[in-house]
């Protein structure tokens, strides 16, 4: 989803070089500009609204989503104990003497071999060091106030359950009425006069809240780690951009294409219940 929100915004941005033609608009195809509009902006917004799904997370309507999931972790939230994390985890309450242990044995190795500088050895202690620090953070206690019951404040997450909700709601209410099903004007009538139009700001903006409540949750409930954002390229992302789209000598293909598909579907015209709804030679039909 990000990688083709960065690739579209390149797309975006090079249009301002397309260059005038003489009628006042640009030497652009309009027809293939609208395809790579709506090729991106009706699958990615269908992506932001799959994400804030507030489904059921089981059961014959269960759903996967970063709403879900966030919701799930306030419903569970008297489970995740500082002393709960620790064990859930394999690692020691008590990190303090294997981190001072650790520092001793690289102090004597350094001396021993004669070096100035000396690495600590991480197992045992560091893991569990930092989720004492992450649930310092999340429970608001100080180091020396730590106890095993220390749990992060539900408030916080019903308050950040809102916020996902309310920042992401023009793309979710957009997209259910405009492009999920084909709602009734009426229907469309109940959305905010805002949420009734979108834009790419709005979008972005909506993407972004995704990727920080997705990060935040990354690094402080499951891994420890952040889920990053936007790939790193593994190769030239805009090789043979700089190409024409097409070869002038393709524009009769294209052209017997056009009429195939447009003598295929206008067929469609002179069918009659006594016939057969679907016909596999259609398929195939020149």
């Amino acid at each position: 989803m990000l990688w083709q929100s960065a690739f579209y915004r390149c797309v975006n941005e090079s249009r301002r070089y397309l260059l005038d033609d003489n009628q006042g608009g640009k030497l652009a195809n309009g027809a293939l500009h609208e395809l790579i509009d709506k090729g991106y902006f009706v699958p990615h917004a269908t992506a932001v609204r799959r994400l804030l799904d507030k489904g059921p997370k089981s059961g014959p309507r269960g759903v996967y989503s970063l709403y879900a999931l966030l919701e799930d972790i306030g419903e569970n939230i008297g489970l995740l104990t500082r002393g709960n994390v620790l064990e859930a985890r394999g690692l020691p309450y008590d990190f303090e003497p294997l981190e001072v242990q650790a520092r001793k044995a690289a102090i004597s190795k350094a001396i021993e071999s004669g070096q100035a500088g000396y690495f600590i050895e991480q197992d045992g202690w560091f893991e569990a060091k930092y989720w004492h620090e992450t649930m310092d953070k999340l429970c608001g206690v100080n180091p020396e106030a730590r106890s095993s019951s220390d749990k992060p404040d539900a408030g916080k997450i019903n308050s950040l359950l809102h916020q996902l909700a309310e920042r992401g709601r023009n793309v979710h209410d957009w997209v259910d009425k405009f492009i999920a099903h084909a709602a009734t004007p009426e229907s469309r009538q109940t959305l905010k006069v805002e949420h009734q139009t979108i834009s790419i700001a709005a979008l972005w903006a909506a993407e972004r809240v995704i990727v920080r409540t997705a990060n935040f949750i990354s690094m402080f409930f499951v891994s420890g780690h952040n889920i990053g954002g936007v790939p790193i390229p593994q190769f030239d992302q805009f090789i043979h951009l700089d190409q024409p789209f097409i070869r002038g000598d393709a524009l009769p293909a294209m052209s017997n294409a056009w009429e195939a598909h447009c003598r295929e579907t206008n067929s469609c015209e002179k069918w009659f219940w006594d016939g057969p709804l679907s016909d596999a030679s259609d398929i195939w039909a020149e």
